[in-house]
């Protein structure tokens, strides 16, 4: 919000500096981006009237100008295009310094002598046009000093957080200011002599959507433009001036922080408002002229016939002020902040209406707002003003809470007595209405919808005191609330502790948007897609990680990173397809990449880079250390994973069903996202971590007597896995076989069509004796009759 300092302070008797306000402001939770300094403060700039223009005798671009400054005319060459007889326009007078340091004299020009300067906006330092002078209403006075029109001020641009809506105005903005300072703040008087009674009704047939609705009616209206000081304002605010009609509603808005719009009385038919949601099919064309489709989660503003406004968001287009009005009526109204909030998203339409109507806007200010508007109208037009209609079937009920003296002191870590925390809290605009030693109970002010527990008391005390004066200290106390976190909604432990192995292997962790481009898809049909997005890369829900990951691995590899060890957890949405109450699945999986160097440069290692066993590797440690037996085999890429990943891509399984892929980055797609193409990615699911016992390893003593090693080279088909001739082996060598290691795989043509050798080493050990040769030779031949009745593998022999 752009706040303006001579504007604050219309509300409040406070003289500090901006620096001091900016310090205060900030203080309080209120952040200021930035101070800029606006409007003429130069000397000898005034209005002046163009009087006739003629042809430089010398130039073909320049013209001499006869201007009349209000007290004399003078002669003026000027290069401006569009100069004019009959114009009002800047005269920089001998002696004047412009914003950009040049100081104006008489001088000679082309043989002509020139006694001033007419300005353009940029020039003056008002603007950023250039191409020409900058010219006034016709109306406005020779003579008049440019710094009347455009007074010296600062502005401030202010950024406020969701909550603070009561900041959302320079009165609002006032209070807080006043009640950290001493000072009081107060709005202007407001006095209305009602003319005659509403010709209309107001019907509120959903006071859960629309809790209070007022409205006037003003007769004898004359549209014309506001005066000079509130469109500067206005403008200095970021809005353009309209009429006089909607800039007061404008003006009011930003004074107060009441939305307000203004409907052509003579277009509503019937002479009935009714609040209620839009019919299926309806459609309005808004003030920007585009016509909108409605729906019934949208609240609207209706005649007996029709739409007139989408309610807390935009006007509609036929009810709109014109210069032919006459009659107005003018509506202020409080609407449930969360409907407007749907309806602005769905729309794709953010107002500062509905900026401060989804925030909640004060309800008790309405009478207000609406009698401030009304009365400046009349004021400004000599319009009559009807008496209000104030519709407000349930009024608020003021909220009371209560805060502890020696919990105020434990969280905030002070001592405080009861009267510095009943003083704190007055001054923060909170009614006391109960004082006891222990305690404080105190009116919630309607304006500050964001308190509503003794915490949110426990902030505005420590703010009215002031952090910076609460001293460093173990006292203060904010107890652990992580056990009040329902279980279904805490994060699980097991993540974290997945999290930190990568990180201890070598893995840095990144973090990817959950919104991609519709093009990542593995499965169209159940897409979750949103109804408002951004913009297409960003408009659909992820159904997996590793299109993340190689935007990652590219941003990095641009950057110049050549060695790279990278994970996410993160969710993946699916749209259900069973026909369920849940309309969308939601499963956490684990994405790690490794791409480039297999480390960095070093002048005592060989240069090698990171192949597909370096995530294998880590893959299959990170199963043994979460006690998890994983396996690998080929799997059947469907058409949007081939798009990422060469062939052959691997299925990662455990106990019988595939968990993830692992595989290479598509040539083509690293050429183009600039990735090495030596960068190999794997993506799987950690439900089965997630399910894996809690339990503490075992310490299993080493076998005092001798291992026994052998090797065996079978013969089997070129398409089985080592892996599974591995886990035959295991099984039918007993609790005498250790371990089972593939090293070799052979291919020739003596070995047979379609065949492969696979050299396994096999260990064999007891922890009761030591074993001997027929033992071992017995364990073997049952190893080799198990491989040969369930896989057809031969011995091979020289």
């Amino acid at each position: 919000m752009r706040l303006q300092l001579s504007w604050l302070r219309d509300y409040v008797d406070w003289n500090g500096s901006v620096e001091e306000l900016t310090h205060t402001l900030t203080r309080l939770g209120i952040e200021v981006e930035s101070v800029e300094h606006v409007g003429v403060t130069a000397a000898n700039i005034v209005i002046g009237s163009v009087l006739n223009v003629e042809p430089h005798p010398n130039a073909d671009r320049l013209r001499v100008c006869r201007v009349f400054d209000g007290n004399s005319s003078r002669q003026i060459v000027c290069g401006a295009p569009n100069v004019q007889q009959g114009q009002r326009v800047a005269v920089a007078l001998p002696g004047a310094e412009l914003p950009g340091g040049l100081k104006i004299e008489r001088r000679t020009i082309r043989g002509v002598e020139s006694e001033g300067m007419i300005c353009s906006e940029r020039e003056l330092g008002i603007g950023d046009d250039h191409a020409g002078i900058v010219t006034f209403d016709g109306n406005i006075a020779p003579g008049i000093p440019l710094s009347e029109l455009f007074p010296p001020d600062v502005v401030l641009e202010i950024g406020i957080t969701p909550n603070r809506a009561d900041a959302l105005s320079h009165f609002g903005i006032a209070r807080i200011l006043a009640a950290a300072t001493g000072h009081q703040a107060h709005l202007p008087h407001v006095r209305i002599a009602d003319a005659f009674a509403p010709p209309c009704t107001i019907e509120l047939p959903y006071p859960d959507l629309c809790q209070r609705y007022a409205a006037r009616v003003l007769q004898n209206v004359t549209i014309a433009p506001s005066p000079l000081w509130m469109q500067r304002r206005l403008e200095r605010a970021g809005i353009r001036p309209r009429n006089v009609v909607v800039d007061v509603t404008n003006y009011v808005m930003l004074e107060c922080g009441q939305p307000l719009h203004a409907f052509d009385f003579q277009t509503i038919r019937g002479g009935r408002i009714i609040v209620r949601p839009a019919s299926q099919g309806e459609s309005i064309t808004t003030l920007d002229g585009i016509e909108r489709s409605l729906d019934p989660t949208m609240l609207c503003i209706t005649d007996v016939e029709r739409p007139l406004a989408i309610a807390g968001v935009m006007g509609g287009a036929d009810s709109a002020i014109t210069e032919a009005t006459t009659q107005v009526l003018l509506e202020a109204a409080y609407f449930a902040p969360a409907s407007i909030r749907r309806t602005a998203k769905t729309l794709g339409l953010q107002t500062d209406a509905s900026y401060r109507f989804e925030r909640g806007a004060d309800i008790e200010m309405i009478p207000y707002a609406l009698d401030r508007a009304a009365a400046l109208i009349a004021e400004l037009t000599g319009a009559s003003v009807s008496t209000a209609l104030d519709v407000y079937p349930h009024p608020r009920m003021p909220k009371e809470l209560s805060v502890r003296i020696e919990r105020a002191q434990r969280i905030l870590g002070v001592e405080l007595s009861s009267s510095e925390v009943k003083t704190a809290l007055i001054r923060s605009g909170f009614a006391l209405t109960e004082e006891r030693p222990e305690q404080i109970t105190v009116r919630v002010p309607s304006y500050r919808a964001d308190i509503s527990q003794e915490i949110d008391l426990l902030e505005e005390i420590a703010i009215a005191h002031g952090y910076e004066a609460i001293p460093a200290s173990s006292k203060a106390s904010v107890p652990y609330a992580a056990h009040r976190i329902p279980e279904h909604l805490r994060l699980p432990t097991r993540r974290a502790e997945i999290r930190r192995w990568l990180a201890d292997v070598g893995f840095y962790e990144a973090l990817s948007f959950t919104l991609q481009d519709p093009q990542t898809l593995l499965d169209a049909e159940r897409v979750l897609e949103l109804a408002n997005p951004l913009g297409r890369e960003r408009s659909v829900l992820r159904q997996w990680l590793i299109p993340s990951m190689v935007e990652i691995l590219s941003r990095n590899a641009r950057y110049g990173a050549s060695s790279m060890r990278l994970f996410e957890i993160g969710k993946v949405f699916f749209a259900s397809s069973d026909g369920s109450n849940h309309p969308a699945t939601e499963h956490e999986h684990l994405v790690l990449a490794v791409a480039g160097r297999s480390g960095q440069r070093h002048w005592l290692e060989t240069h090698r880079w990171v192949d597909f066993y370096d995530l294998k590797g880590a893959i299959e440690a990170m199963g043994k250390r979460f006690r998890l037996n994983l396996h690998w085999q080929p799997a059947q890429s469907p058409v949007a994973t081939a798009e990422w990943l060469i062939a052959p891509v691997m299925e990662i399984c455990c106990d019988g069903h595939a968990i993830g892929i692992a595989g290479q980055i598509a040539p083509r797609l690293a050429r183009r996202w600039d990735i090495p193409e030596a960068a190999f990615l794997a993506e799987l699911s950690l439900e089965p971590f997630y399910r894996t016992a809690d339990t503490v390893p075992r310490y299993q003593a080493p076998s005092p007597y001798p291992v026994v090693e052998r090797d065996l080279a079978l013969i089997v088909d070129r398409l089985l896995p080592a892996q599974a001739l591995v886990e035959t082996v295991h099984r039918a060598g007993g609790d005498l076989l250790r371990s089972v290691e593939p090293f070799d795989v052979f291919e020739h043509p003596s070995l047979g069509e379609g065949k492969k050798s696979i050299a396994l080493h096999l260990t064999f050990a007891s922890s009761e004796r030591t074993l001997t040769d027929a033992e071992v030779e017995q364990v073997i031949e049952r190893v080799l009759d198990a491989v040969a009745r369930q896989h057809g593998a031969q011995l091979r022999t020289l």
